[in-house]
């Protein structure tokens, strides 16, 4: 998990619950016999990496009945695409780390049983963070030893649905949780799972082509993470054909002069690696209709200039407004082909 560290380093201030706002209500189709010491308690007291996770699950019980658009990755994903300015109503349920099977995992457990009116599942393609071989590392470090996901797993995650009930109370404890936290993860909460970060001239360039490179390309040569993740995205992709659900695959920009070197990005995979993995996926998208690819990196020939974004390979509340409206744009085309 080393490599994820300097993605995250950003985020370990923000702890605790996500929102201020009463929730939506709705019945479920089976009466249960809550237990309020494990229901809502998703901040663990052991092996939690992040507690972001633990925040953002009070979004999608709030939003299950509304959210059309659910958005999910690492913090590429969560700070790259602002739910309120896509016309469909949307949450960014994106954690960190998380991985193609830490997505899988949470789609089929969670999103998909429980946000009834999806239309669009959007997912980060940052195939230069698909390390783990083991397709519970991810989720294992989100979930911890937190009584909360343990009581939603032992329980099928609630596939007859959950009711007021369950979902006040979860909220109680996210709205409590927030009372005590900084204005960064407020304005993460009022923005529905975004986190807005600042921005800096020229990807942290200093006018020089300055890149971070952290890791060595020889980390990346075991091909059996990648083929891993493939399986989870066609697993997503299984679920999604069944619920009629379309998923956009979005890879990032990430700064332009990594052309310059070896590397993929910031985290050191080869650049023909990434060309292959790439052309995999777009493949993927002209043989299979529930699949379309965004690629708004384009191997680092994009138009992303300027202040756009925070660091080497994040972008910033700028560069976030220019993907967003553009993945709007998207969404509003596949609505008049479906």
């Amino acid at each position: 998990m080393k490599i994820l560290v300097g993605l995250v380093m950003f985020l370990l201030l923000l702890v605790s619950g996500c929102s201020d706002s009463e929730p939506v209500s709705s019945q479920s189709t089976k009466s249960y016999s809550w237990n309020y010491d494990s229901l809502g308690a998703y901040y663990a007291n052991e092996g939690q990496y992040t507690h972001i996770l633990a925040q953002k699950i009070s979004l999608l019980w709030e939003y299950r009945d509304s959210a059309e658009v659910v958005c999910m990755g690492n913090s590429h994903t969560m700070s790259g695409i602002n739910p309120e300015m896509l016309q469909h109503f949307a949450i960014n349920l994106s954690t960190v780390p998380c991985d193609l099977h830490c997505m899988e995992y949470l789609y089929e457990n969670y999103v998909s049983l429980h946000a009834k009116e999806l239309k669009y599942l959007v997912i980060g393609m940052d195939f230069d963070l698909w390390n783990e071989c083991d397709s519970m590392d991810a989720i294992q470090v989100n979930f911890g030893d937190a009584a909360g996901f343990q009581y939603d797993m032992h329980h099928q995650f609630w596939r007859d649905g959950v009711d007021s009930l369950f979902v006040n109370r979860a909220m109680e404890i996210a709205k409590a949780k927030l009372a005590d936290e900084d204005r960064e993860y407020k304005q993460m909460c009022d923005s529905r799972g975004w986190l807005s970060i600042a921005c800096v001239e020229d990807w942290a360039s200093d006018g020089k082509g300055v890149v971070e490179i952290l890791e060595d390309s020889t980390a990346y040569d075991d091909g059996a993470r990648y083929e891993s993740n493939f399986s989870e995205l066609s697993r997503i992709l299984e679920i999604a054909k069944r619920q009629n659900v379309v998923v956009v695959g979005v890879v990032f920009p990430i700064s332009p002069y990594y052309r310059n070197t070896g590397s993929y990005g910031r985290h050191g995979m080869r650049r023909s690696t990434a060309e292959m993995l790439l052309k995999r996926l777009e493949e993927l998208a002209e043989t299979d209709k529930n699949f379309v690819l965004m690629d708004e990196n384009k191997m680092g020939s994009h138009d992303y200039v300027g202040r756009v974004a925070n660091d080497y390979d994040h972008l910033c509340c700028l560069g976030a407004k220019k993907l967003t409206l553009r993945l709007d744009s998207l969404l509003n085309a596949l609505d008049g082909k479906m």
